[in-house]
């Protein structure tokens, strides 16, 4: 059975994962922002291909507790407006600056290549 989460909830939820991932997470975390974040034109081929498969599939290992959680953000953030997802960078800008600023300078790059 699937239970409806609000959008609150679902930023509440993610904030709270946020906050217990290490950095490499974190540093995973960004590809992802990145990739789903990005507008797809600005996206190279092969950029962040790493990130495609957070899944186990093919392995007789069960997937993470952060590949789960990155695969129910996927999920959720599909469906945020824009302002769902500024106000999550807000919450993320709060808890880690420097990860938000890592995330606008690879956006910004992003951008300026494509150009």
């Amino acid at each position: 059975m699937c239970t409806k989460v609000s959008k609150e909830a679902q930023l509440r939820y993610m904030t709270s994962w946020f906050q217990e991932w290490s950095e490499m997470q974190r540093s995973d975390f960004l590809e992802v922002l990145l990739k789903f974040w990005a507008p797809p034109e600005k996206l190279m081929n092969g950029l962040l291909s790493e990130m495609e498969n957070l899944t186990c599939e093919g392995s007789d290992r069960y997937p993470s507790l952060f590949q789960c959680r990155v695969e129910i953000f996927r999920k959720w953030s599909n469906t945020w407006l824009q302002s769902d997802k500024d106000s999550f960078l807000a919450s993320l800008k709060d808890m880690d600056s420097k990860f938000v600023e890592k995330y606008e300078e690879r956006l910004s790059a992003l951008m300026e290549d494509k150009q």
